[in-house]
């Protein structure tokens, strides 16, 4: 009989220490998830220029030699921010790609720009069937006027150079007249 109670007393310490180390455990675990719900809000916030400001002023050329500037912008514009070599770029080149088409043919602008890098001029020739295609240091001034700082973006813009939505979902611009 000792031995069952020497028995019944380890299992309820045992019970007992892993009660607490899981209480510890879930603490923490709350914790990280609010960290990371903060730094996860904070990154998507921080990629580009902010829904409602206005773009910064800038003189560019596309890769047709056409002049693009902030008073170029008619209507509702699809803008697109790429980089050669970027892993999320890649996986959304082909998706921006299918909703640029459906976007231009509802007879709204599109423009794609492309960061210099190895590979950029793939991109390019990727995206130049259904935007107009920006590259090179141009590319660079772009990015900087609409304050990029991660890729890829994709923003609307109205005529008035002003981003109307900075968290664009390209899968769901699948009716453009809705926007």
């Amino acid at each position: 009989m000792p031995f069952v109670i020497a028995a019944v007393v380890i299992v309820g310490v045992i019970s007992i220490v892993d009660l607490l180390l899981t209480y510890g455990v879930v603490r923490r675990l709350r914790e990280h998830t609010r960290q990371l719900t903060a730094l996860g809000a904070g990154a998507t916030a921080s990629l580009m220029a902010a829904k409602g400001s206005a773009v910064g002023e800038f003189s560019a050329a596309d890769t047709t030699s056409a002049a693009l500037s902030r008073a170029t912008f008619t209507g509702s514009t699809l803008v697109g921010f790429f980089t050669p070599g970027c892993t999320p770029c890649e996986a959304l080149l082909p998706r921006f790609v299918s909703a640029a088409r459906r976007w231009r043919d509802s007879s709204r602008p599109v423009l794609a720009i492309v960061a210099p890098g190895a590979g950029d001029d793939a991109y390019a020739e990727h995206l130049a069937s259904v935007a107009r295609v920006v590259v090179g240091e141009h590319a660079n001034t772009v990015a900087a006027a609409f304050e990029v700082r991660g890729f890829p973006v994709v923003c609307l813009v109205n005529d008035g150079g002003v981003v109307v939505d900075d968290k664009v979902d390209v899968d769901r611009l699948a009716d453009p007249v809705r926007r």
